[in-house]
């Protein structure tokens, strides 16, 4: 499509999708030579897709002093545009960079934490948490425990951080081993009405709403939904969906 349209202004940020989707399958194979592709330079919002993509391929290959120092010229770039969506996803993945350096940065990790949960809250922004469930469920423990402990007018927030600790913690936990997705392709009744319903365009509150359940039972859902597709995205699975003409059967 982008050759077709030659909108190749896209094409990087496409690559960028690729390589995102491999790096959360757990093909790291794709870092080194995603890596060798960047040029390092002035940060700016046009490529913040694309340098989002490198912080999180230095997390996964860990090198995580590298993230840090990216991701925070990404944070100064989204808060001078006010672009909230952006600056929860350079808080959260430095909140996870700094938790997975060598001791004594835990503080420091769950201070990006608390400020990506103030972030989050206003907007209810619950689905880059739990996108990034495996590697915050520790942190938001650690960090619901501690707000507990604290006085009345600092428990504010508790509430949230509460729902946020308990869906990454159901998603991490419902998903399945390695390999396990891929020994069985049928699908249940209720895992084809929620993929009807995410081909139609759905949101997982939505999805949750129409068929009457928790919006951590649709993420549980789509985890083995995803598993058995073999894709990492909600954009995959409605890809190979319709072309499988799974529904249709």
């Amino acid at each position: 499509m982008i050759k077709n349209a030659k909108a190749f202004q896209l094409s990087h940020n496409f690559e960028a999708f690729i390589v995102r989707r491999e790096i959360a399958r757990g093909n790291i194979g794709v870092a080194a030579d995603w890596l060798r592709g960047q040029s390092i330079g002035e940060q700016t919002l046009y490529r913040i897709y694309a340098d989002f993509t490198t912080a999180r391929v230095y997390i996964a290959v860990g090198k995580n002093d590298s993230a840090i120092i990216l991701l925070r010229k990404i944070l100064d770039i989204a808060n001078s545009f006010n672009r909230p969506m952006d600056i929860l996803e350079a808080q959260i993945l430095l909140a996870i960079a700094y938790w997975k350096k060598p001791r004594g940065f835990k503080k420091t990790a769950l201070e990006f934490l608390d400020a990506a949960v103030l972030t989050a809250e206003p907007y209810c922004f619950e689905q880059m948490f739990i996108l990034n469930g495996a590697e915050l469920t520790n942190m938001l423990n650690k960090m619901q425990k501690r707000t507990e402990q604290q006085k009345d007018e600092n428990k504010k927030h508790i509430t949230f951080i509460k729902m946020l600790y308990s869906k990454t913690r159901e998603c991490v936990k419902f998903d399945v081993a390695p390999g396990q997705g891929e020994a069985s392709k049928n699908f249940t009744d209720r895992q084809k009405e929620i993929m009807r319903l995410l081909v139609a365009g759905k949101r997982h509150v939505d999805i949750a709403g129409e068929l009457g359940i928790k919006r951590a039972t649709v993420c549980s859902h789509l985890l083995l939904i995803y598993k058995k597709l073999d894709v990492a995205t909600a954009v995959d699975a409605i890809t190979k969906i319709n072309a499988s003409g799974l529904l249709m059967e």
